[in-house]
């Protein structure tokens, strides 16, 4: 997930999404609304996906 939606997603879990990957609530909203390649994974992690300008599968 990604953007608003991982924040809609996460719901009163975000704070400890943030809190596990070293950021506060604030700080991982707006790296995901800023950044089209931060995503958060099912378990909670941080990463960065991009495809280089390439179609989505």
């Amino acid at each position: 997930m990604s953007g608003q939606e991982a924040i809609d997603a996460l719901g009163d879990k975000i704070e400890y999404v943030a809190q596990r990957n070293g950021k506060t609530v604030d700080e991982l909203k707006d790296l995901l609304l800023r950044d089209a390649t931060v995503h958060v994974s099912t378990s909670g992690d941080i990463f960065f996906r991009d495809d280089f300008g390439g179609k989505k599968p």
